[in-house]
């Protein structure tokens, strides 16, 4: 008999930052049906509803889990979202992942990600390694990516055709550094 994996789909934990400084960049925040991360370089959005199969999913509501916290959890093959954290399951034994603080800072990727308006760009600084990362936390079949520019500094839109519902920015680098 096959197991059933009621969990999330996608290892948003690698779109966290490694930053102690930054401790807001290391949590996966779930906001309004949606899972956001970023590491200040690239933003991840993926819907609740299409990309995560945890029980109870509507209680991550609010709430945020530490990238390390989220690696492990992806690891069981249960999870239930509970007024305290993300309890997992296994045949053996339950573990319990508390949510972050909820007083911790915030950011907000709405608001960063802004109304994405497409224009017309002649040169963009790009670090190619951001592309790579990326294609390992968006789901996606080896299709191909679309990718949107608004202007020479501003985020470059990323989505998987065959996946709506999930959308990643990666920010261009300046290149007057480099010309």
């Amino acid at each position: 008999m096959k197991k059933t994996k009621a969990n999330f789909q996608s290892p948003l934990h690698l779109a966290c930052s490694d930053n102690p400084m930054r401790p807001e960049l290391q949590h996966i925040f779930f906001e309004n049906g949606y899972a956001y991360a970023t590491n200040g370089h690239i933003a991840v959005k993926q819907s609740l509803d299409d990309y995560c199969d945890v029980i109870e999913k509507e209680k991550l509501n609010g709430h945020a889990i530490y990238k390390t916290a989220f690696a492990q959890i992806l690891k069981f093959p249960m999870a239930v979202a509970t007024e305290e954290g993300v309890e997992c399951i296994n045949d053996d034994y339950k573990v319990l992942f508390r949510y972050a603080d909820k007083d911790m800072v915030r950011p907000n990727l709405e608001r960063a990600i802004g109304e994405f308006k497409r224009g017309s760009v002649d040169c963009i600084g790009l670090r190619p390694h951001l592309f790579g990362l990326v294609d390992k936390v968006l789901k996606h079949w080896h299709n191909g990516a679309r990718v949107e520019f608004q202007d020479r500094y501003k985020a470059m839109k990323v989505t998987y055709p065959d996946f709506p519902n999930q959308e990643a920015y990666i920010m261009p680098y300046d290149l007057k550094d480099v010309e």
